[in-house]
């Protein structure tokens, strides 16, 4: 009869277990906040990680012959064509020209060519 009281007092479920739910829903919502952490901290370190793999390719990256690659403005340089079709960059503050392949040559050229048409024509 005692027993009969207690659970119609308590309603359908005992102490021990709404302790037992309030502490799974508190160790759920601790595991839910853990892992939304841990995924904020993973997508931070990656972009960390991704951001200096990109600036060590950057630096190492060279041209075949071991200088590094540079870039230059159409200022600084002239581009011609030789007879037998290749590339020629020529430095016009000392004379020093580089000069590319035939079918590398033709590309950059239309490139560049197809770059002044577009701003002589604006």
């Amino acid at each position: 009869m005692e027993e009969q009281r207690e659970k119609n007092r308590m309603g359908f479920f005992s102490r021990d277990a709404i302790a037992k739910a309030n502490f799974v829903d508190r160790f759920r919502k601790s595991i839910l906040t853990a892992m939304r952490i841990f995924l904020v901290v993973l997508a931070v370190a990656s972009g960390y990680a991704i951001s200096e793999i990109h600036h060590r390719y950057k630096e190492s990256r060279t041209q075949e012959d071991g200088s590094p690659m540079v870039t230059r403005a159409s200022s600084e340089i002239s581009v011609a064509i030789n007879e037998r079709n290749e590339l020629m960059l020529i430095d016009r503050r000392n004379g020093k020209y580089e000069i590319y392949q035939d079918s590398t040559g033709m590309q950059i050229f239309n490139l560049y060519a197809n770059k002044l048409y577009k701003d002589n024509n604006q």
